[in-house]
C-alpha cells in the first residue's frame, strides 16, 4: 500500500465530529484530517504487513493521523533494542502535541520486553529540553514502570524534575497519581515534605483526587495539604 492510497484511504474515513473533537482536545492542532484511532489501527497493521519502511520515512507535511500511524507502526514491530531506540528518537522528532506522545506510548508494549535496559536510557532522556519528549518519559514510567522495583526512582526523577511546562507537570502529577494507588504511603510522604515543585505538588492532589477510587477522607486530607503561594 503506497503512501498515498493510505492518505486517499484516509480521507474517505473522515468524520467532521472526529476533526472537531480532536480540535478541541489538541491546542493548535490544524492538520487533521478526522479519522478514529481504531480505524487507524487497522490501517497500521495493514501497513506493517506491507512496506512499512516507506510510510515510515515519508516526513513532507503529514496530517495528525498519519504521525499517529507512524507511531503505531513503531509499535507493532518486532524490534531489537537498539532498533527501539533509533525509532524511538525518530519518532520523538516529530511529535508536537501531548496525543502523539501518548498514542505512542499506549502502543510501545515492546518496552516491557527491554524494560530495564531501557530504565537508564529513558532517564537520561529527561536531560533533552523538549517538552514532548520529557513528557514521554513521565508517561512511559506510569505506564511501564510503576512497580515495587522502580517506584523509589520514579518518584525521585520527579522530585529533582523542575519543569514547569504544562505538559510536563501534567505527566508527573499524573505518574505520581498511579503511583498513589499502588503505593499511598510514599506518594503521601513526598507531599508532606514538600519535596516536589510547586505546580506537581498540587497537580498530584488534583489527579488523585478526580479519581474515583479516591475516598471522600482521602479527598479531604490530601486537598488541605494543597501549596498556596
Amino acid at each position: 500500500m503506497m503512501f498515498y492510497d493510505v492518505r486517499k484511504m484516509l480521507f474517505s474515513l473522515q468524520e467532521m465530529n472526529v476533526i472537531c473533537y480532536y480540535k478541541k482536545v489538541v491546542p493548535n492542532l490544524n492538520n487533521v484530517i478526522g479519522v478514529r484511532v481504531p480505524k487507524l489501527r487497522k490501517i497500521a497493521k495493514t501497513i506493517v504487513k506491507e512496506n512499512y519502511i516507506e510510510y515510515l520515512n515519508f516526513d513532507e507535511d503529514l496530517y495528525f493521523e498519519e504521525l499517529i500511524i507512524q507511531g503505531m507502526i513503531i509499535g507493532l514491530l518486532n524490534l531489537d533494542e537498539a532498533n527501539l531506540k533509533k525509532y524511538i528518537n525518530y519518532y520523538l522528532n516529530k511529535v508536537s502535541n501531548w496525543a502523539l506522545c501518548d498514542v505512542f506510548v499506549g502502543n510501545l508494549k515492546c518496552i516491557k520486553k527491554y524494560k530495564i535496559d531501557l530504565f537508564d536510557y529513558f532517564l537520561n532522556m529527561l536531560s533533552d529540553y523538549n517538552e514532548f519528549k520529557r513528557r514521554f518519559v513521565f508517561v512511559v514510567f506510569l505506564t511501564y514502570y510503576v512497580d515495587q522495583e522502580y517506584v523509589d526512582k520514579l518518584i525521585s526523577a520527579v522530585s529533582v524534575d523542575k519543569d514547569d511546562r504544562y505538559y510536563a507537570v501534567m505527566a508527573k502529577a499524573w505518574l505520581m497519581s498511579v503511583i498513589y494507588f499502588k503505593f499511598k504511603s510514599k506518594v503521601m510522604a513526598e507531599l508532606s515534605n514538600h519535596s516536589l515543585d510547586f505546580n506537581t505538588h498540587n497537580k498530584t492532589i488534583q489527579k488523585i483526587t478526580e479519581s474515583l477510587k479516591c475516598t471522600d477522607f482521602e479527598k479531604n486530607v490530601l486537598k488541605s495539604m494543597k501549596v498556596k503561594l
